[in-house]
């Protein structure tokens, strides 16, 4: 019975990792429409400089603007990498002796982003294999603390990517309104 657990932990922990690669090709794609705007920068800038004068117009441009910053700052969110997933799950404890993630290996300065040094590892690699679950039980409970961390990534990722997507929506919703209603010339 312990060796199907095993295997199930193991499926679902590639489960759970197809679902965050899958997420963050979404999250490429949310990119491609964030930023479309962008090229029509100057298109947009001449609609806008008609229809200021009008507070609705500013209202809803004050708005438009809000919306693509959320939606960029959710964005980024959804694509930075979470350090130590650990740290945002309250009720699980392993006593640090997970061996399937090693984020806890390397400490990395400011300096090693931009430059290549010799890092000394926190551990060596005989004290990581003492680490290594010594039974079944151990490396069902080290599948299953995996499980949890991944599980994590996951529904943060879709948490945040999923608030991006709506203000995507209301964005480009409310700047096509305000296109639309530029080009009728209601209220000005």
């Amino acid at each position: 019975m312990k060796s199907q657990q095993i295997s199930y932990l193991y499926q679902s922990i590639s489960d759970i990792q197809s679902t965050i690669r899958a997420i963050d090709v979404k999250l490429g794609f949310l990119f491609v429409a964030i930023f479309l705007p962008v090229v029509a920068v100057p298109k947009i800038y001449l609609i806008y400089n008609e229809i200021k004068h009008v507070a609705f117009y500013d209202i809803s441009s004050l708005l438009l603007s809000l919306l693509w910053c959320s939606s960029l700052y959710f964005l980024f969110k959804s694509l930075v990498s979470i350090k130590n997933p650990v740290s945002g799950i309250e009720n699980i404890e392993m006593n640090n002796k997970c061996s399937f993630y090693n984020g806890d290996l390397f400490k990395l300065d400011k300096i090693d982003l931009f430059f290549n040094f010799p890092i000394k590892s926190k551990k060596t690699v005989s004290i990581k294999c003492e680490e290594l679950p010594q039974n079944e039980d151990e490396i069902i409970s080290s599948l299953m603390y995996e499980s949890f961390k991944l599980s994590y990534i996951r529904d943060l990722k879709i948490a945040r990517s999923t608030i991006c997507t709506y203000c995507i929506f209301l964005t480009i919703s409310l700047g096509t309104l305000i296109w639309c209603l530029s080009i009728f010339k209601v209220g000005l």
